[in-house]
């Protein structure tokens, strides 16, 4: 949403955006935001681990939790996890979930603030 917000050429956006447009993977879109400088490296970072916890759920739907070893070892590297980690739940599953969202959280949150700045097109 943020990349398309900033779009100057609809047309041209579009087409960047399109299925088999160089932007149609969220790793493409992750990337790009950043190599621009409209997400900081935080937010860069945060996303890619988001990214990629997304992924395993997706290729492994029936074997995974935010217990399994590799999902609680990426959610452990999220730069709000330390802040997350004072007020969840005492089960660990719910405690990795809930550092997942807050995270997720704040990154959108970041997009907001800066979408709803007067100027419109500063970073998050």
């Amino acid at each position: 949403v943020f990349l398309r917000w900033k779009m100057v050429n609809k047309k041209i956006g579009e087409e960047l955006f399109a299925p088999l447009g160089p932007l149609n993977s969220f790793s493409q879109k992750i990337a790009c935001a950043h190599a621009f400088g409209f997400v900081p490296k935080q937010y860069y970072d945060d996303l890619t681990i988001i990214r990629k916890v997304r992924n395993h759920f997706a290729h492994h739907p029936f074997d995974s939790s935010f217990s399994t070893k590799e999902v609680a070892d990426l959610v452990s590297k999220l730069s709000t996890f330390p802040d997350a980690k004072e007020t969840w739940p005492k089960n660990p599953r719910l405690g990795n979930r809930h550092a997942f969202l807050f995270a997720c959280g704040v990154v959108c949150g970041g997009f907001y603030q800066a979408m709803s700045k007067p100027s419109g097109k500063s970073q998050p």
